[in-house]
C-alpha cells in the first residue's frame, strides 16, 4: 500500500484480514489545502460513489447531510424507520483473536485463587499481544475498571475469543487497597445515613448531602493505632455500604457499592437539542469537571461549600485542585488513576475547556462522537467526513496572544491558514520573532459571523455593526464564497462556475460543418 492510495472496499478487507489494526489515513480536519479542502483529504464523493473533482460544493453537501436527518428527527417521523433508543453494555471482554496477556504494570490486583484475580483501581488497562516480550504487536487494549475480574493472568496464552475480563453490569464497588479495621467518619445514622430493609437484608445508604457540613468518609486504620489512617475512602451520596464500624478486613474487600444503569435511554427530543448545543458550543447546564492533568484521585477538605478533588501526578507530584459542588455525581474514586481531560463528575463537558486541557485532537474526535451518538441512536447513520466539516469550520481561528514582529495584532481573531501564512512570511525574511497563538473554537453562528467576506456575513445577522466595521476598517472582498457571489449576482464559485474552470477554453476537435436541415 502506498501513501496517497485510495483505500477501496477490496484494499480495506485485505487490511482487515491481514491483522493489522490501526492505519493512518488523510482526513479533512487535517487538509492543509489554502481554501476549502482537497480532493484527496474528501475522499469519494458520496452521492456518486465516484472520486470527488475540483468546484463539488462539499460544505452544502454536508451541512444537508447533517440538516436532513436533523428534521426528521424534529418531525418524529423517520423515512428509514427508527430503532429503539436503549443500548446495553456486555459486561465482559472478549479475546478478539489468539495472543499473549500483558498487564499494565500500573495495575493493582488481588489472587482470588484458580487462577482468577481481582482488580482494586480504575484506570490501568491490559493488552493482548501477538507475542510474548515488548516486541510484540498489541492487538487489542482494555481499559479496567474497579471491581473487575480478571480470569487470565499475566503473560497467559490465550485463544480466540476466551473471555478475559468480567465484571458486575449493575453496581460499582468500592474496595480498600491495605488490610485494616473500619473508622466510620460522619456516617451518621439519620443524619448523613439511612437504614431500610432489603427482602432479608438491611441495607445502610448514604444519603444526599443537603445543608450539613459532614463529609461521609470510612477510614481503614491501623488495629493497634486507630489514630493512623491507612486508606481514606470517600463515600458518595447513594452507596451502599457493606461493612460494619470497627469491623476488621483484609486487601480487597467490598466497603461499599454504588449502583449504575444496566441501559441507558437517550429520548431524541434531548438530543436535538444536544446536537445543536455542540454545533454552537454553548456552555452546558450542570457540566461536567474534567481533570486538568494525568494522575491518581485523592479527596481533600471542603472549601466554600465544596468539595475538594485532588489529582496528583505520581511522577512530578505535581497536584491540581478541583472544586466541585455538593450533591454532584463523582464518577471516579479514591485512588483511581485518571487521564487529561477524563470526567471526573457527571454531566456534558464544556467544550473550550476541553480544548484548553487536551488539544485540538481529543476536542474534535469528541464533537464527532457526540453527534454521531444522538443520530446512531435512531439508526440514521452520517458519514464522518460531513461532521468532519462543521468541525473544521468550528476551529478554524486563532486568537493572537503575542503578535511578535508580524502585521497581526494582540488577541485579534484570524484565520488559522492567514495567522500560518504570516508567521512563514516573517521566517522567509530571516526573522525569528514570529507570533503565537491559542486556538479557539467558535460555535457555527460566530463561525458563520467572522468569515472573511463581510458581504456573506452581513446577509446572515448584525447587518450594521459588519458594514460599519468592513467600512470604516476598509475591508477588501474577494467573493470567493457562494452566498456573496449570490448577493451580487455572479455565478456561484462551484462546479462550471469555478474561477480556475471558467479560464479553460474549448479546444476544436473538428472541423465546424453546417449541419444540414431536417427533412420530413
Amino acid at each position: 500500500m502506498k501513501r496517497g492510495q485510495e483505500i477501496t472496499p477490496v484494499l480495506a478487507r485485505q487490511i482487515e484480514e491481514s491483522g493489522v489494526k490501526s492505519v493512518r489515513i488523510r482526513s479533512i480536519l487535517t487538509c492543509e489545502a489554502p481554501e476549502g479542502v482537497c480532493a484527496v483529504c474528501y475522499g469519494r464523493n458520496l452521492a456518486t460513489g465516484r472520486k470527488s473533482y475540483l468546484g463539488d460544493s462539499v460544505g452544502i453537501i454536508a451541512a444537508q447531510s447533517i440538516g436532513e436527518p436533523g428534521t426528521q428527527l424534529t418531525m418524529r417521523t423517520f423515512h428509514i424507520g427508527g430503532t429503539a433508543s436503549i443500548f446495553t453494555r456486555q459486561p465482559e471482554y472478549q479475546a478478539p483473536g489468539d495472543g499473549v496477556v500483558k498487564y499494565d504494570p500500573h495495575l493493582e490486583y488481588i489472587d482470588l485463587g484458580k487462577g482468577k484475580f481481582r482488580v482494586l483501581k480504575s484506570g490501568a488497562s491490559i493488552s493482548l499481544m501477538e507475542s510474548p516480550g515488548e516486541k510484540g504487536r498489541e492487538i487489542a487494549r482494555y481499559k479496567i475498571e474497579v471491581g473487575s475480574e480478571l480470569l487470565v493472568a499475566d503473560g497467559a496464552k490465550v485463544k480466540n475469543g476466551q473471555t478475559l475480563v468480567r465484571w458486575d453490569p449493575h453496581s460499582r464497588p468500592i474496595l480498600n487497597t491495605v488490610p485494616g479495621k473500619v473508622q466510620y467518619s460522619d456516617i451518621i445514622e439519620g443524619e448523613t445515613m439511612k437504614v431500610q430493609r432489603a427482602g432479608n437484608r438491611i441495607e445502610r445508604i448514604i444519603e444526599p448531602m443537603t445543608g450539613h457540613d459532614l463529609h461521609p468518609q470510612i477510614m481503614i486504620v491501623d488495629p493497634k493505632n486507630p489514630e493512623r489512617i491507612l486508606d481514606p475512602l470517600m463515600i458518595p451520596s447513594g452507596a451502599i455500604v457493606e461493612v460494619k464500624d470497627g469491623e476488621l478486613i483484609e486487601r480487597g474487600t467490598r466497603i461499599a457499592r454504588t449502583t449504575r444503569e444496566l441501559t441507558k435511554t437517550a429520548d431524541i427530543t434531548g438530543g436535538l437539542p444536544r446536537v445543536a448545543e455542540l454545533f454552537e458550543a454553548r456552555r452546558p447546564k450542570d457540566s461536567a469537571v474534567i481533570a486538568s492533568i494525568s494522575g491518581d484521585v485523592g479527596f481533600g477538605q471542603r472549601k466554600r461549600g465544596k468539595l475538594t478533588l485532588l489529582v496528583t501526578d505520581p511522577k512530578t507530584k505535581r497536584t491540581e485542585e478541583h472544586l466541585i459542588p455538593l450533591g454532584t455525581h463523582i464518577i471516579v474514586h479514591d485512588g483511581e488513576r485518571v487521564e487529561k481531560g477524563q470526567k471526573l463528575t457527571d454531566g456534558p463537558v464544556i467544550l473550550q475547556e476541553m480544548l484548553d486541557v487536551t488539544g485540538m485532537e481529543r476536542l474534535q474526535e469528541y464533537l464527532i462522537n457526540e453527534v454521531q451518538k444522538v443520530y446512531s441512536l435512531q439508526g440514521v447513520k452520517i458519514n464522518d467526513k460531513h461532521i468532519e466539516m462543521i468541525v473544521k469550520q468550528m476551529v478554524g481561528k486563532v486568537q493572537v496572544t503575542d503578535p511578535g514582529v508580524t502585521d497581526l495584532l494582540y488577541d485579534e481573531q484570524v484565520d488559522r491558514k492567514t495567522f500560518l501564512k504570516e508567521n512563514e512570511r516573517i521566517k522567509a525574511l530571516g526573522l525569528s520573532k514570529t507570533a503565537k497563538s491559542k486556538n479557539l473554537l467558535l460555535g457555527i453562528t460566530k463561525a458563520s459571523l467572522a468569515t472573511e467576506s463581510f458581504i456573506s456575513a452581513a446577509s446572515f445577522q448584525e447587518t450594521t455593526r459588519i458594514l460599519t466595521d468592513a467600512a470604516s476598517s476598509g475591508k477588501f472582498d474577494p467573493l470567493k464564497g457562494f452566498k456573496e457571489n449570490v448577493i451580487m449576482g455572479h455565478l456561484i464559485p462551484a462546479g462550471d462556475g469555478l474561477p480556475a474552470l471558467k479560464k479553460q477554453k474549448l479546444k476544436v476537435l473538428a472541423a465546424s460543418e453546417e449541419v444540414p436541415a431536417l427533412t420530413e
